[in-house]
């Protein structure tokens, strides 16, 4: 049986079956993703295009706004869909000097305030900057922590509002193009070519709802194709009860939207 704690993660609502001629699959109405991402890239502004436009608290500066992982609900579709989206810290926070071994514990957090039970890791990138070999090794560190996890990620683009006039995000990724990036191709190839782009400066509520089902709807694809409910570790047999004061269970003012208007 599994476990989920109270505030962020109290309720488990569960749909109907797809079977792909394989074990069924239990698609849950309420999803659980953990956005990962270098200090900058809009890590915590997807966040709020996801769950309310004031959810988690969003900066310009170079250090990193989010210090520790921060969970927020937000119920949809009249109430019968909700997504928990939890921040973690920036992979390379130049608050203290921090790298990736001190930020390493933290993030691992983000596993408890799932419930053990994520449905999807989103790898947050800027559309509009290089994709740099240290951004790659932190990625690819993040196994370490989280193993197996590229085959539950999808790989989402900000600052797409940058893109040069009448340039997709297709365009921009075509291994043709200018821009051709090895080793970013390499991560979405991995990621079993999931990836999706956001302009997180559009907040009205008509985008972030077609934004936010738009995402679920590819991970939702992408539990069928895993056969699986949820990412699951095998490093971890119990998920100890985090400590209440320091985690953030609020909710957003506008945690209860109706799509409808």
């Amino acid at each position: 049986m599994r476990r989920f704690f109270s505030g962020c993660c109290s309720s488990l609502q569960c749909s109907k079956l797809h079977c792909h001629g394989r074990k069924p699959v239990l698609i849950e109405q309420e999803k659980h993703v953990i956005l990962l991402g270098k200090t900058g890239n809009g890590k915590s502004s997807l966040g709020n295009t996801l769950a309310g436009n004031t959810a988690f608290e969003t900066g310009n500066a170079a250090s990193s706004i989010t210090r520790e992982c921060n969970c927020k609900k937000f119920t949809y579709a009249k109430g019968k869909k909700s997504i928990v989206v939890v921040d973690t810290p920036g992979f390379f926070d130049t608050s203290s000097g921090n790298q990736f071994e001190e930020n390493h514990l933290e993030i691992h957090r983000s596993l408890e305030l799932c419930g053990n039970a994520p449905h999807a890791f989103l790898i947050v990138l800027q559309c509009d900057t290089r994709f740099t070999q240290d951004e790659k090794k932190a990625i690819d560190r993040i196994d370490e922590i989280f193993p197996g996890y590229m085959r539950y990620a999808i790989v989402i683009f900000t600052h797409i509002d940058q893109l040069n006039k009448n340039q997709t995000l297709n365009d921009y990724l075509n291994p043709n193009s200018n821009n051709r990036n090895q080793d970013l191709h390499e991560l979405i190839n991995t990621c079993g070519d999931r990836y999706f782009g956001v302009n997180n400066r559009k907040t009205n509520k008509r985008y972030r709802l077609k934004v936010l089902k738009d995402i679920t709807e590819q991970i939702e694809r992408m539990l069928q194709i895993a056969n699986a409910e949820h990412y699951r570790s095998n490093i971890v047999e119990t998920v100890p009860i985090p400590n209440q004061k320091s985690v953030e269970l609020s909710q957003p003012s506008n945690s209860n939207d109706d799509d409808d208007k």
